[in-house]
């Protein structure tokens, strides 16, 4: 990782909170860090993971296991919902749990303290995201994104369609 803004002395000495990833370090978290992406370290709050989730084609919240924990799921119309995020927005520290795949879902937990295999859930398939300030909003994204891409991948192609979906990575 690089400083984005280019104005910070070498990587230890950072203080701007904008970074770049190097090709290296791509390689490592790929597909969730993108080679060029720039990431912001800032916590993102309820507000914004909510506007996040819902932004998605098909998306909604839904409350089945109490207001307090909103479950946002995909589902075209006419098609059977599926989760792809769950996160208590009124809890501290704010907490996600995302689908994940099993292998890159290991690399990033040995990667960020933050991130950990998701309570009560597959923990092979599922982490918890704690966004706190050492988790740069832009990884966040595309840790949401790429979940709801792995549950629409496993739509029924009609129900794929429907929603107008690009293909995992937008491909």
């Amino acid at each position: 990782m690089s400083c984005a803004s280019q104005n910070c002395p070498p990587l230890g000495e950072h203080t701007c909170g904008v970074w770049r990833v190097d090709a290296g370090l791509a390689s490592i978290l790929s597909p969730v860090a993108r080679p060029g992406a720039t990431y912001y370290a800032r916590m993102m709050d309820a507000a914004e993971v909510r506007r996040l989730c819902l932004g998605f084609p098909g998306a909604y919240e839904d409350f089945p296991f109490g207001p307090e924990s909103s479950v946002f799921k995909v589902q075209a119309t006419g098609g059977k919902a599926k989760m792809f995020a769950l996160c208590a927005l009124a809890g501290l520290p704010l907490t996600i749990s995302l689908k994940c795949e099993p292998e890159l879902a290991r690399q990033l937990r040995a990667a960020h303290p933050q991130i950990n295999g998701a309570w009560h859930m597959n923990k092979t398939h599922w982490n918890s995201v704690v966004l706190d300030d050492g988790l740069e909003d832009g990884l966040v994204r595309d840790l949401v994104e790429d979940s709801y891409d792995l549950v629409v991948a496993s739509l029924p192609a009609r129900d794929r369609e429907s929603l107008a979906w690009k293909g995992l990575a937008g491909g």
